[in-house]
């Protein structure tokens, strides 16, 4: 097989496995059953996957599932040890450790410094936070060199092979997505998204629509377990709401 035939088959390989990893994250997976969703030897399967994203597949794993665990942290009030469990962790104190490699701070602080209480004419108004920003770009490669490099942003992680970046801020994460590869279908250059996070989408909805609000869409269950709804402005401008998984 030519070296592009052979380039092109490998990133369909592993784009299978990543969105395998984004629906499964929460069950135990190993090498072994990563490697049999992209049809090749766990030991091949290691050194593909880990020349097209940079990571090993268990650690990319890994940071989708503390990553879940974040925005759990921030748009429920599940409690910390039960999130932990969630992201494979047998213990708190494991978690934490972990948490905090990746985030810099504890999962109690990272609550905390997400949480959200506005009060407005002695009403207590819903927990909104906003969950994503996403930034459609054309050019993958120039795009992660200039937010890691020239902006000097963290990467959290890069995957070429579907066109997905995520960068730490200090609040929300910004996340670069090309165009057509599963992560948007923005416009470069004229327009920023962002998620809307809530606890209960279905009580969003029902609330939004009786006070004369318009939806894009109707609710649709995602591909991880949690809900998004799109939203349209008077403008005509949408952005998605989402519900965390739980």
């Amino acid at each position: 097989m030519p070296q592009k035939e052979t380039q092109t088959a490998h990133q369909e390989q592993i784009l299978k496995v990543l969105a395998f990893i984004r629906e499964n994250h929460q069950r135990p997976l190993t090498l072994t059953d990563l490697a049999e969703v992209a049809v090749q030897s766990p030991y091949h399967f290691e050194r593909v996957f880990q020349a097209q994203t940079g990571l090993t597949a268990i650690q990319h794993l890994k940071i989708v599932r503390l990553v879940k665990a974040a925005i759990a942290l921030r748009t429920t009030k599940r409690k910390i040890i039960d999130i932990g469990f969630d992201a494979g962790y047998a213990n708190p104190e494991s978690f934490s450790r972990a948490f905090r490699r990746h985030f810099n701070e504890s999962p109690s602080h990272y609550r905390k410094r997400h949480a959200v209480s506005t009060q407005k004419k002695g009403k207590t108004m819903p927990n909104f936070t906003i969950g994503l920003v996403k930034i459609p770009v054309t050019d993958f490669e120039a795009a992660t060199h200039y937010y890691r490099e020239v902006i000097g942003l963290e990467e959290e992680f890069a995957v070429d092979a579907y066109g997905w970046a995520q960068y730490k801020t200090s609040n929300l994460p910004l996340c670069l997505y090309v165009v057509g590869k599963g992560g948007g279908d923005g416009k470069p250059g004229e327009e920023i998204g962002f998620h809307l996070a809530v606890d209960n989408i279905d009580e969003f909805y029902s609330a939004v629509t009786k006070r004369g609000g318009q939806f894009a869409s109707e609710i649709v269950a995602s591909a991880d377990g949690g809900k998004f709804v799109v939203l349209r402005d008077p403008d005509g401008n949408t952005f998605k709401v989402v519900q965390a998984v739980r």
